[in-house]
């Protein structure tokens, strides 16, 4: 968890960290759950630490990859699945979504089905897309 704003002179992060907890412990959280790793941060400036106060992103960065399981990745043909359409003058149709399977590679050609629910002419686009990322 990630205690933001601490630099403010209103905050009171000690005690939101004690009220978090005793969520936690009102929704029945296991011990497990309730020795979370917490770190203290100012995003503006670019800061976190645990303990003492530090200019950089990198105790953030490592609790992250101490913490946060990697992806699970299923073997098989590349899937796509769209959660969020969203629309921009400039890029045209927007998805947002999760993939799975082989990957998907810069450059490489994938075609969408029109025999989902959902579909919409012009939407996704029916003819072989290049993949892209920004």
């Amino acid at each position: 968890m990630v205690l933001n704003k601490v630099d403010k002179k209103e905050a009171r992060p000690d005690e939101v960290l004690s009220q978090v907890f005793d969520l936690m412990v009102a929704l029945g959280a296991t011990e497990e759950q309730l020795d979370f790793p917490y770190l203290y941060a100012v995003g503006r400036e670019g800061r976190a630490w645990r303990e003492a106060p530090r200019e950089d992103l990198s105790e953030l960065f490592q609790a992250i990859l101490e913490h946060v399981p990697p992806p699970r990745w299923e073997e098989g043909p590349f899937q796509l699945l769209v959660a969020n359409l969203d629309h921009s003058p400039y890029l045209a149709g927007w998805p947002s979504a999760r993939s799975s399977g082989d990957g998907c590679a810069r450059g490489r050609r994938w075609s969408s089905s029109r025999r989902r629910a959902g579909w919409r002419p012009g939407w996704p686009p029916s003819t072989p897309t290049r993949a892209w990322s920004r």
